[in-house]
C-alpha cells in the first residue's frame, strides 16, 4: 500500500491530468483536493486519505502541501499571502483507482470556474468544520451527511449524473455532434 506522502503526490497529479495537463493556483488545487476527498466520502463511505488539511485567510492548506505539490509547479507567483502558481503533469501511469479519479473529476469540474474569493465564500457558507486552536488543522469530516455543504455536494453530483444521461441519450438520438 502506498503511504499517505506518495498518495497525496498522486492526487496533485490526477487533479493536473484531469484538467489536461495544466492547473493553475494552488488554492484552487488544494480546493479540489479537499472535495476530491468530499466527493469520495460521499459515494463510498470512506476516507481517501488521512492527510492533514488547515485552514486561512485563503482557504484550505494541505500540510506539506508546497513540498508536496513543487515537483509539479512551472510558475510560482504570489498575490497577496496567496499563491497563484502554475501546475504541469506528464504523469500518465496512475495507480489510483476508478472511483478514486471519479471523485477527482468531480472536484476539478467543482472548483475550476471558481475563484479564489468565490472558493472562500462557498467554504465559509457552507462548511462547519472544527478546528484546532493549537494547530489550525481541519477535521474535514467531522460534517454530518444531512449538513448542507454535504447537501450542496450530493446534489452537485445528482446534477453532474443526470446531465451525463442527458448527454448520452441525446448523442444516441442524434448522433455525436451535439
Amino acid at each position: 500500500m502506498k503511504n499517505e506522502q506518495q498518495l497525496v503526490k498522486d492526487i496533485f497529479a490526477e487533479i493536473i491530468n484531469v484538467s489536461g495537463g495544466i492547473f493553475e493556483g494552488s488554492v484552487r488545487l488544494y480546493n479540489a483536493f479537499v472535495f476530491a476527498h468530499q466527493f469520495y466520502y460521499i459515494k463510498e463511505s470512506t476516507l481517501l486519505s488521512e492527510w492533514p488539511v488547515y485552514f486561512n485567510s485563503c482557504g484550505y492548506i494541505i500540510k506539506d502541501g508546497e513540498k508536496l505539490s513543487g515537483e509539479f509547479c512551472i510558475d510560482f507567483q504570489t498575490s497577496g499571502s496567496c499563491s497563484d502558481d502554475v501546475f504541469i503533469s506528464s504523469n500518465t501511469g496512475c495507480s489510483l483507482s476508478d472511483k478514486i479519479i471519479d471523485a477527482i473529476k468531480l472536484a476539478v469540474l467543482f472548483v475550476r470556474d471558481k475563484s479564489k474569493q468565490e472558493l472562500l465564500e462557498f467554504i465559509m457558507n457552507y462548511s462547519n468544520y472544527e478546528v484546532d486552536k493549537t494547530s489550525k488543522e481541519v477535521n474535514i469530516y467531522t460534517i454530518s451527511e444531512d449538513h448542507k455543504f454535504r447537501v450542496f455536494l450530493r446534489d452537485f453530483m445528482d446534477r453532474r449524473e443526470r446531465y451525463k444521461e442527458i448527454s448520452k441519450d441525446i448523442n444516441e438520438v442524434f448522433g455525436s455532434k451535439y
